[in-house]
């Protein structure tokens, strides 16, 4: 796949991290806009996706004469440069004439052409003369593979940095359906394919003078996409889509970004994973769309793929009740508690130590049981009856001078949740709290105390086995 270079520093396509192109519909005014993008900004920082900020100045193909149609070309350069220049993100907008072009190159990073004007050959041909990335959506009446046509009429005006884009098809009136064999179809025309969740849930023209939609299933049908495959997801979202001033009822509320693209997230990472050849034990955690738990701090600077992320791993960290046991609590006739640990989990450990990776517990429990089961396996960095989790992973962090990349930690109860949000690698076991499994990128398929942790140590050793007979 030829990959589309959209800055220096991000790339969309062949197997890259997922990317979201979104915000408001049309620039609404200064402010909100600029708010609209800081707040989505924060939001992907702590996921770690790629991000593109997307309005439009103008919305030319409005239902009625009377709808609102934005601020004008000239006001929203301005507002969407300021976006550039303050909240330091690449910027997304649409064209619809031929002597827009130009001007809005200057400004913007990649320019759209709508689904109504793929077929315009002046436009396509325009925009692909300014050097920029180009985005088109694939006209609601348009065969999949008749984007051949498109991509030929941008290459001859010049285009190197192309995405096609799946809006849904047209089903009768009024109505639009997504075919999902359109994704991989376009893909073999050999540039990244998007998918716009929101588009695809739009009722064209609905409400008599302005357009309807179905946002519910706008998640629903991203992660479909997700796990079809592909290079980025575009999203319209506002802080309070009833109020919108254009495409309201197709818009993701601002307040449920972060649950919305979670699952997306893991399902494009598990993907790509076993596309490279990562082992075939990945399962996909559950979809809750529960909104997680927030944290402070900044993100973590780790890759998105979960190969990477265990490629990086220097520590292991573990939590015992539920993880290294089953969880249960077992008390003899003098009511000292006692702890049923799994050989196979202790065999995993010591590999992992055999290969240069440092084990450390960090556990609420203070059992004694937990300190006689880390003599026995020579783990070092033992840490009990804690309180604050991360913070004790972040001050051992800084005794081993390691980035929090490096660190995998493997939780299962909401008390490990500050810990997994932190870390490079966040891991869980499969009968784990629901909100561990949405923070984790791998859940593995033992149970905790049955052979999970051996499960991860055996994944993280053949990752470092594969890498080194690179």
């Amino acid at each position: 796949m030829i990959l589309a270079q959209i800055t220096e520093t991000l790339a969309i396509g062949d197997r890259q991290p997922l990317t979201l192109i979104g915000g408001p519909c049309v620039i609404e005014s200064e402010d909100f806009t600029l708010k609209m993008a800081e707040s989505i900004a924060k939001i992907v920082d702590r996921l770690g996706i790629q991000y593109i900020f997307k309005s439009s100045f103008d919305k030319a193909n409005r239902t009625s004469i009377d709808s609102f149609r934005g601020p004008s070309l000239e006001t929203g350069l301005k507002i969407l440069q300021r976006v550039k220049d303050e909240i330091g993100l690449p910027v997304l907008t649409d064209i619809h004439e031929s002597h827009q072009a130009v001007p809005v190159a200057d400004v913007a990073d990649i320019l759209q052409i709508p689904a109504f004007l793929c077929r315009q050959t002046d436009l396509l041909l325009a925009a692909a003369s300014t050097g920029r990335a180009i985005n088109v959506k694939k006209g609601q009446f348009l065969a999949p593979w008749d984007m051949k046509n498109v991509v030929q009429k941008l290459k001859a005006g010049g285009a190197t940095n192309i995405l096609l884009t799946e809006r849904g098809t047209s089903f009768g009136y009024n109505t639009l359906v997504v075919d999902f064999r359109s994704i991989p179809q376009m893909r073999q025309l050999g540039y990244p394919v998007v998918f716009d969740a929101t588009h695809s849930v739009q009722i064209p023209g609905g409400q008599g003078n302005r357009s309807g939609g179905q946002r519910e299933y706008a998640p629903v049908l991203a992660r479909a996409a997700a796990a079809v495959g592909i290079d980025a997801l575009f999203m319209e979202i506002h802080a309070d889509p009833d109020r919108a001033l254009s495409d309201g009822p197709n818009a993701i509320p601002l307040a449920q970004l972060e649950a919305v693209l979670r699952p997306i997230l893991r399902l494009h990472e598990s993907l790509n994973a076993s596309l490279n050849e990562a082992p075939t034990t990945v399962t996909i955690p559950s979809m809750s769309d529960d909104p997680p738990q927030s944290m402070s701090g900044s993100p973590a600077s780790h890759p998105n793929n979960l190969h990477d992320r265990l490629s990086r791993v220097e520590l292991l960290a573990l939590d015992i009740d539920g993880v290294l046991t089953d969880g249960g609590l077992y008390y003899n006739d003098r009511g000292e508690q006692m702890k049923k640990f799994n050989a196979k989990d202790g065999m995993g450990i010591k590999l992992a130590q055999k290969a240069g990776i440092d084990i450390a517990i960090v556990s609420a429990s203070s059992a004694p049981a937990t300190r006689y089961r880390a003599k026995t396996l020579g783990i070092a960095h033992v840490f009990v009856g804690v309180e604050d989790k991360l913070a004790t992973l972040q001050s051992l962090c800084e005794t081993l001078e390691i980035d929090r990349s490096q660190v995998a930690y493997i939780g299962d109860d909401t008390n490990d949740l500050p810990a997994l949000q932190w870390v490079g690698c966040p891991l869980t076991v499969a009968n784990a709290m629901s909100a561990n499994r949405d923070a984790a990128v791998y859940v593995t398929q033992k149970r905790g105390g049955e052979g999970a942790v051996r499960e991860i140590c055996d994944l993280l050793l053949s990752v470092r086995a594969s890498a080194s007979n690179l």
